[in-house]
């Protein structure tokens, strides 16, 4: 054993064999059970009346802990940024001697395959289009009229103003801050397991607090807390995802739209995720991930030969950077749940709902970005997982995001309003 590891003879018990193979059955269990009841629940309730429970849940707990989302986030930008300059930046996620599992282009393949998936597709052109609408960041007196068309008094100018703003909170929704999330998460996961020797799982984060009882009930419920939060994030995009699929085959190919169809979908992409994970990270999920890569790629490249915008979107690339970190302070320590644009509470709407949705999702994407990054130094890790897929989502939300707001600008469309 190494002498990093911590001194326990306990160990975190999993089946040998069966379906369960590889899981802790009394957790595994009572997560099938408690999901169970939840979802025979709101079945019984009805579409409507479970609608608006969650809904009624959302708005509180975003309304109410504004601050805490907000606040919380930056304390963790800024704990990752002295922790990556600092000496303890050269601590490995493993043994000293430990290499990196994966390559560097496997290891970033995985990465922005893992962290975005559809909500990047859903959200690229929808997202900054409707900013245009109102944000809470736009300057006073720069509000569209909802008339279902550009205020005839906006000038060109005005519209570039308030097309950079939509792009910038775009960016500061998808970006650092999300991926802040990830980092924290997966780098605890991370260091925990492979330099301290305890289980891959989220309550041996906080074995410096609790000690042996992680192996007890009081680990099984951070653990179950961990599910839930997971099932959230996932029926959420997985929401947004079937959406959007549904709609791109009913114009493609006159598919109905219906819930049916929906959860025909759903299956689908469950069978297929199941089956990239049966198979290991080192086989079904790299494979996929590259896969992706390969075809965002070729995506990209035959979008930017043909909108006609090619020059306009590299440079975009480069301004919208340089912009967004200029907004980027601002943008990120306004709390106010109250501040209205549109007509409605816009911070718990959207910021606050980023954050919560980032939050879910991180046990998940957390243990999966630390099951990938064995044998890097924390350094490495933090930059590797925080800037590399920011980039690659703010290429990819320029390109599709810009180019509606080019067609908005040129008064080609007026999506905006759609």
């Amino acid at each position: 054993m190494s002498e990093n590891h911590y001194k326990t003879n306990r160990e975190l018990a999993v089946a040998q064999t069966g379906i369960m193979k590889g899981a802790h059955f009394d957790m595994g269990m009572l997560s099938v059970l408690l999901v169970s009841f939840f979802l025979i629940v709101s079945l019984a309730m009805g579409a409507d009346d479970a609608n608006k429970l969650y809904q009624d849940a959302k708005n509180w707990v975003t309304a109410k802990t504004t601050g805490l989302f907000v606040y919380g986030i930056l304390i963790m930008i800024a704990f990752v940024v002295v922790l990556a300059i600092s000496p303890l930046g050269r601590i490995r996620l493993g043994k000293d001697d430990d290499t990196p599992d994966f390559s560097r282009w496997s290891w970033f393949a995985m990465l922005f395959s893992a962290g975005m998936g559809i909500g990047l597709i859903y959200w690229s052109v929808a997202e900054p289009l409707y900013h245009t609408t109102g944000n809470i960041f736009m300057p006073e007196g720069w509000d569209l009229q909802w008339d279902g068309a550009w205020n005839a008094a906006t000038t060109v100018g005005a519209k570039e103003a308030i097309t950079q703003q939509a792009m910038n909170v775009t960016l500061f929704h998808w970006g650092i801050h999300a991926w802040t999330v990830y980092v924290v998460i997966g780098m605890a996961l991370a260091y925990f397991s492979y330099r301290k020797g305890l289980p891959l799982t989220v309550r041996s984060a906080l074995y410096p607090i609790i000690g042996n009882n992680i192996y007890g009930w009081f680990g099984h419920i951070i653990d179950l807390v961990a599910v839930f939060g997971t099932i959230f994030g996932v029926a959420t995009s997985l929401g947004l995802g079937v959406a959007q699929l549904n709609a791109g085959l009913n114009h493609l190919f006159g598919l109905e739209i219906s819930t049916s169809i929906q959860l025909l979908l759903i299956v689908i992409i469950t069978l297929i995720a199941t089956l990239s994970a049966v198979t290991g990270v080192d086989k079904g999920v790299k494979i996929l991930s590259e896969v992706n890569m390969y075809i965002s790629a070729v995506i990209l490249i035959t979008f930017l030969a043909f909108s006609g915008f090619f020059a306009d979107l590299i440079m975009d690339f480069f301004k919208n950077l340089g912009s967004y970190a200029m907004a980027l302070p601002k943008m990120s320590v306004l709390a106010d749940p109250l501040a209205k644009a549109g007509g409605y509470e816009w911070l718990p709407a959207w910021t606050i709902f980023y954050w919560a949705w980032w939050i879910a999702w991180s046990p998940f994407v957390g243990m999966f970005i630390a099951r990938i990054s064995r044998g890097r130094t924390i350094r490495e890790f933090i930059i590797g997982v925080i800037l590399v897929p920011s980039l690659l989502g703010a290429f990819w939300m320029t390109v599709f995001g810009d180019t509606a707001l080019l067609n908005e600008i040129k008064g080609y469309s007026d999506f905006a309003f759609a």
